[in-house]
Parts: C-alpha cells; structure tokens; sequence
C-alpha cells in the first residue's frame, strides 16, 4: 500500500496542518522567511504529523470536539518543528550535501543559517507547548532532552569499532525512537484518551521509531541518492558505527577485522575502503539480519494496536508499519 493510501482518513486534518504550519512559520524577517520557505517547499513525507492524528482517531475514532481538533493540530505541528530542527542540526553534524533529494540549508546557504534556523524552530516548538500546558511542554522538553543525548553518545562513540548491539539500540530509542514514541503519545494525549491507550501508543511509537532508524541506516548502505534523496555510504564516509557493521564485525574473519578497524582509525575514508566495507557486510549478511531485526520491532508495533476497537485510523497505524517494512527512502 502507498504512503498516500495509508494517510488517506487523515486528509482533512492535513489540509488544517498545512494551513496552520505555514501561518506559524511567518516571521517579520524576509531572510528566515527565505530559507524556511525553500525548506517548506521540500517537505518531507509528515509521518510525525500523521501519527500524533492517527493515533488520536483510533482512541476517539467519533466526531471530535472543536478543542480536541485544534489541540490535536497543534500538537503535531509541535512534533513537526522539533524534527524539522533536529534534521537542520544532523545535516551540519553529517556535513549532509542533500536532504530530500535537494541541497540542504548548510550547503544552500552555511552552517550557521542551519544552526540558527534550527534553533529559532526549537523556540517556537516550545512557545507552542507552553500553550497546550505543563505536560505537553515537559513531554517536548524531555524528548528532546532524550534526542540530544543519542546524539551525543553516538558523536563519543564514532569510529569505536566496539560498539555493542545493545548501545546502538539504545542510542537510536534516543535518537529516533523518543520522538516517534512522542507523536503517538501526545496525540492520545490531545483527546483525553484513557492511561492505558497512551502508553500502548507511545509504545507502538517506540518500537516503529527503532525499526524506522534500522531501516535508515540499512539505505546507507543499499541505495544512491536518486532513489532515497540522501547521498549513499553517507555514515561510512562519516565513520558512524550502525547496526550492519556491527553484525559484519561479530561474523567476520580476524583478516577483515583488521581490515575494518584499520580503516575506521585511519583519516577519510575513501571510494576504495566503501567498497571493502560493502563486500565485507555482504559477505556476511548482515544486510539481511537487519531486516530481520528490524522486523521483530514492526511486528512488537502492531501488537500494541491490540488494546484498539477496529477504525480505518487503526488499519493506517499498522498501514504504517508495512510503509517502514517496504521503505527505500
């Protein structure tokens, strides 16, 4: 099923996102209107948005109060600008060339533009939870809280070759996995939905969001930018340990450990050691055990949705989780 199919009983609601994210991204400043324009104009595909509505419609799938409605909106706009800040960030950190299949903010214009239109996003993010109330501000802070510290981990961590599975995992709950869980969350949040329907949620979130980052690290490795909009072997040539490589140094031999840990110690990595790394990583599989991996947090994912009464937005949850499944962008 297409992403486009999948979004379908949410339509209306992103007609309103839409309408009301452009509305609050309007400054007095032609400059930072330029670049959030150019960066607007290449949005990406809104999954964020989409779970905090999905998940609010499977718990109230009647028709929603006005206050639910527009709480709801604004709490995925809230969710939008948290993650539209922190890829401004990854992109000057991975020194990324393209996003979306476009240039990216720091090669368009510099780095610092993207560091501050970064931040200047977090700002209104938190202006906006402090209109929803405590909670929804302590939930954005400590997502964000949570986002930073994987990022972080994984910066302490580069080019260690020692890197264990369960750090990495842990680092992309943190990374990705915080704020997928978040959507979901606060999305059940925005209509009073019951305890036990939010934390099956934020789970459901969780699980998807760490078998979304497996998926992103394994198109690194499988495909150019023509087909995923991001430069290929881009966390190689950054020297950033995931989950492939670390299954493809547990079953490689002594001789291609040595290999991997000589390239991974050295200075830039060249067109030469990408292609020893992907004929190491395919000689042991390790494409392979990923998606395995990364099916065993899907299929977690859809048992949450359990707890839920049958709905189209239902269906579109676990709709999702095939999207993730399937994904080569």
């Amino acid at each position: 099923m297409k992403l486009t199919e999948i979004l379908e009983p949410i339509n209306n609601y992103f007609e309103e996102f839409e309408k009301k994210y452009s509305e609050y991204m309007n400054t007095e400043s032609d400059f930072i209107n330029q670049v959030l324009e150019y960066s607007s104009n290449h949005k990406g595909k809104r999954i964020r948005p989409a779970l905090v509505f999905l998940s609010a419609l499977a718990c109230k799938s009647e028709s929603l109060e006005h206050d639910n409605i527009e709480r709801m909106i604004k709490s995925a706009i809230l969710v939008e600008l948290i993650h539209s800040a922190s890829l401004m960030h990854d992109d000057v950190i991975d020194n990324s060339e393209y996003r979306r299949g476009i240039k990216t903010i720091n090669y368009n214009w510099n780095n610092q533009t993207a560091i501050l239109t970064g931040d200047y996003l977090l700002s209104k993010a938190l202006l906006l939870a402090t209109e929803l109330g405590f909670e929804y501000c302590r939930l954005a802070i400590s997502t964000f809280n949570q986002m930073c510290l994987g990022e972080l981990n994984q910066l302490e961590r580069i080019r260690d070759i020692n890197l264990t599975e369960s750090e990495y995992f842990q680092n992309i709950k943190f990374k990705t996995g915080e704020l997928i869980g978040t959507c979901c969350q606060i999305g059940a949040m925005s209509v009073n939905a019951s305890n036990e329907q939010i934390q099956s949620l934020k789970k459901f979130g969780e699980n998807l969001g760490i078998a979304y980052q497996i998926k992103d690290d394994l198109i690194d490795y499988m495909y150019d930018v023509e087909v995923s909009g991001k430069a290929s072997f881009n966390d190689i040539k950054n020297k950033k340990i995931t989950l492939p490589l670390i299954h493809s140094l547990c079953y490689s031999n002594e001789i291609e450990k040595r290999e991997l840990s000589r390239i991974f110690r050295n200075g830039e990595i060249t067109d030469d050691s990408v292609l020893v790394i992907s004929e190491i990583i395919q000689k042991t599989n390790s494409i392979q055990y990923c998606k395995i991996i990364s099916e065993k947090y899907l299929n977690d994912s859809v048992k949450e949705l359990d707890l839920f009464k049958p709905s189209s937005f239902k269906y579109s949850l676990a709709g999702l989780c095939d999207f993730v499944r399937l994904r080569n962008y």
